[in-house]
C-alpha cells in the first residue's frame, strides 16, 4: 500500500453556492500551504460563473495571511523546504512559458512577510487562469499554493478532464443539484469524491485512497482496507479419524474433511 500523486479538481457548476465554494476553496487550495494529497489545485468553472468566481477567488486569496505557522493570526505557513518553494515558483514560469493564453492573475512568489520570516520558504496564494489541459501545470502535481483555473462547458466536460488525468485521488463538485451530485459521484474517475466540500477526506472507518496513478498497491488506508493490509490469511485443511475405531477396518477411515480460513 502506497499513496501516489494527485491533481485534484474542484468543479463549480452554474447552481453552486459561491460563498460555500469560496470558503472551501481557501481551505482546500491554501490550507497546509497546498501540501497535502487532497489539496485542490485545479478549479474548473462553467462559463456563466467563470469571471465572477475567479474574481471572488482572487479577492479571498489576497486576504490569506502568510507567515509563521505558530502565529495564531497566520493562515498559511511555509512550504517544507527551499526546493519545494522553488518548485512552485518554477511551475509559474513553466505554465506561463507554455502559452496558449494562460495568465498570472495573482502572484504569490514574493509575499509580504515579517522581518523574522524573510529567509523562510514562503510562497503566497498564486492563481493562473485559463490553463489548458496540455499545460504542464494542469497535469503535474506541484504540491504547493498554486492554483490553475479552466473554463468547462458542462459536467461532462469536467468528467472527461478528470478521466484523462493519470491521477485519480479526489475530486469535488459544488452544486445544489442532486442530479449533478449523483452523476459526479458515479462517473468521476477518482477514489474519493466530495460534494460541496473542498477536502473529500472520508471518516477513519471508511477506506482512504485514490485510483490510477494515485495508488500504488492494492490496499487503501483506513477502514477495512487498513485492517486487511495488516492481516495475513492462513488456510488449514483438516482430516479427522475416529480415535476409538479399530485399525484396518472401515471405521478407521476419515469421517470428515473440512477447510478453515484463519486471519
Amino acid at each position: 500500500m502506497l499513496l501516489g500523486g494527485a491533481k485534484n479538481m474542484l468543479v463549480v457548476m452554474e447552481d453552486a453556492d459561491i460563498d460555500v465554494f469560496i470558503e472551501n476553496y481557501i481551505n482546500s487550495c491554501y490550507g497546509s500551504a497546498g501540501q497535502r494529497c487532497l489539496a485542490g489545485s485545479i478549479v474548473a468553472i462553467v462559463p456563466e460563473l467563470y469571471d465572477t468566481v475567479l474574481e471572488r477567488m482572487i479577492e479571498a486569496a489576497k486576504k490569506v495571511k502568510v507567515g509563521d505557522a505558530l502565529d495564531p493570526d497566520v493562515y498559511m505557513g511555509p512550504l517544507i523546504s527551499r526546493s519545494a518553494a522553488d518548485k512552485v515558483k518554477e511551475y509559474v514560469d513553466i505554465a506561463l512559458n507554455h502559452g496558449h493564453g494562460c495568465e498570472l492573475v495573482l502572484d504569490g512568489r514574493n509575499p509580504e512577510l515579517p522581518e523574522k520570516n524573510k529567509n523562510g520558504y514562503f510562497v503566497g496564494p498564486t492563481i493562473i487562469k485559463d490553463v489548458t489541459p496540455c499545460n504542464p501545470l494542469f497535469t503535474t502535481e506541484v504540491f504547493g499554493p498554486l492554483v490553475a483555473t479552466i473554463k468547462i462547458a458542462d459536467i461532462d466536460d469536467a468528467l472527461e478532464l478528470i478521466r484523462q488525468s493519470e491521477f485519480g485521488n479526489g475530486a469535488c463538485i459544488f452544486t445544489q443539484s442532486q442530479f449533478y451530485a449523483e452523476k459526479f459521484s458515479r462517473d468521476a474517475d477518482v477514489g474519493m469524491v466530495g460534494v460541496n466540500v473542498g477536502i473529500c477526506a472520508p471518516h477513519p472507518y471508511i477506506p482512504f485512497g485514490g485510483i490510477k496513478g494515485s495508488l500504488l498497491g492494492t490496499n487503501k488506508a483506513q477502514g477495512k482496507d487498513g485492517i486487511d493490509f495488516f492481516t495475513q490469511n492462513k488456510v488449514t485443511t483438516i482430516r479427522t479419524v475416529d480415535p476409538n475405531a479399530k485399525k484396518g477396518g472401515d471405521a478407521a477411515k476419515p469421517k470428515s474433511v473440512r477447510s478453515c480460513v484463519a486471519s
